[in-house]
């Protein structure tokens, strides 16, 4: 019993440092994530995209309300690759996970990272609708749009980003090599994850493609999210976006595990 309270305390104290030290920089957080981006979004892929290619009907909106709902996918991505992967830069200078792993079971601690940090990057990202359909007005359907079904899709969007990137940290050998997990992996993931197209449009055009792509974890963070505000058949049922993501989530923590394991070499 004394173990069990001594790691839960050990736990929340972790949890307590990560909050300071992020508290500091709330700011620019707030500043580029909560505004910036839904903002400059909104004006490209809402309003002025669809308007030039697409005039000023329902279709314009449609079409803009569907474009922009692929672009959060990239700010989950940046986001959540900011908080997870100053572990490998941390792996190259101090350190200091060898001194966590010595306090708390170190699979602990990589729930504990990835608890705080997806908790982190789905805060910012839930105001990102909201504020397009602020900006944006009926320009932005949400007519049909369930937001509790939203909000939970975001945030195992956001455990994925977490675990993604907190599984590159532990995998790439040295910060040199950041430009090519963007450059190798997560470009194309996000590329061909339904950031701009939806997988119905690719699987008409190659159908070997739009098979490949069941692959990609992205594509059902993508496809949830289009269910959630569109509520169209021709997205992936929202259940099945939900429970994909959990099997993958799952899968990547058993995995950061045993790649963290590896890399620190602890017992």
């Amino acid at each position: 019993m004394n173990v069990t309270n001594t790691a839960s305390r050990v736990f929340l104290q972790y949890m307590y440092r990560d909050a300071y030290v992020h508290k500091r920089k709330l700011r620019d957080y707030v500043v580029n994530f909560v505004i910036a981006y839904p903002t400059i979004f909104s004006l490209a892929y809402g309003y002025l995209q669809p308007q030039a290619y697409f005039g000023t009907d329902a279709h314009a909106i449609y079409m803009g309300t569907m474009l922009l709902s692929g672009n959060i996918v990239l700010v989950i991505m940046f986001f959540s690759y900011k908080l997870n992967i100053e572990l490998l830069f941390d792996f190259e200078n101090n350190r200091m996970i060898d001194y966590q792993i010595m306090v708390l079971d170190p699979r602990l601690v990589i729930v504990q990272r990835v608890l705080f940090n997806s908790l982190l990057t789905w805060a910012m990202t839930l105001p990102f609708f909201p504020v397009a359909k602020l900006i944006l007005g009926h320009q932005f359907d949400t007519s049909a749009t369930n937001w509790l079904m939203l909000a939970i899709i975001l945030l195992l969007g956001s455990i994925y980003g977490s675990i993604h990137h907190l599984l590159a940290a532990c995998v790439l050998q040295k910060t040199t090599q950041i430009s090519s997990l963007w450059a190798r992996v997560n470009h194309i993931m996000i590329t061909f994850g339904g950031f701009w197209i939806p997988h119905h449009v690719i699987y008409q055009y190659s159908p070997l493609l739009g098979a490949i792509m069941y692959f990609n974890p992205i594509l059902y963070l993508s496809e949830g999210i289009r269910r959630a505000i569109l509520n169209q058949d021709i997205f992936f049922l929202w259940h099945r976006s939900c429970l994909a993501l959990v099997l993958i989530n799952i899968l990547g923590l058993i995995m950061v595990f045993y790649a963290f394991k590896k890399r620190t070499d602890h017992v």
